[in-house]
């Protein structure tokens, strides 16, 4: 028969860190759908990393869980001791979403769908004819290889999965 001190103790489980808790540009070990690791963006309540879809490897955002459905997807799970270094942007203030045509920035338009259409954002018109919406980020491939280099560090045996 077992005492109350021989009772086996269970294995505490993670708990994520709420929103008000992270770290602007801080590293963070993900649960969410698409990234395992990312950087914490606080005006956006977002976390930027690398995801992997269908071969090709990007930059991209997904929102932390406690904005809520439908966006909020990412528990951060662990702050890692490593930090954005201070001389890679976080692409806000570079990054411009231009109509591939005429090189105008465009927005989307506001909608009662997730569908709007996009549009110029200095007189509201429609993308050019056969225009799509592009980002446009001189920050990105910084970005891309510091976030790369981290998987590295803090992922080696998912060196596999990295062929970009």
């Amino acid at each position: 028969m077992l005492t109350m001190d021989e009772t086996p103790k269970k294995k505490e489980t993670p708990q994520p860190i709420p929103l008000a808790e992270c770290k602007e540009r801080g590293l963070y070990r993900l649960n969410s759908r698409n990234l395992t690791l990312g950087v914490f963006v606080a005006r956006e309540h977002a976390f930027r990393g690398i995801r992997t879809k269908f071969g090709s490897r990007y930059i991209a955002s997904e929102y932390h869980w406690d904005d809520g459905p439908p966006f909020g997807t990412v528990n951060p799970m662990e702050l890692l001791p490593d930090e954005l270094p201070a001389g890679i942007s976080l692409g806000a203030e570079e990054s411009r979403t231009l109509c591939s045509v005429c090189k105008r920035i465009v927005r989307q338009g506001e909608s009662d769908t997730l569908q709007a259409p996009w549009q110029h954002v200095d007189d509201r018109t429609r993308l050019c004819e056969k225009g799509v919406a592009e980002l446009h980020d001189p920050n990105r491939d910084a970005l891309f290889a510091w976030l790369r280099t981290m998987e590295a560090k803090y992922e080696p045996g998912r060196e596999s999965e990295r062929t970009g």
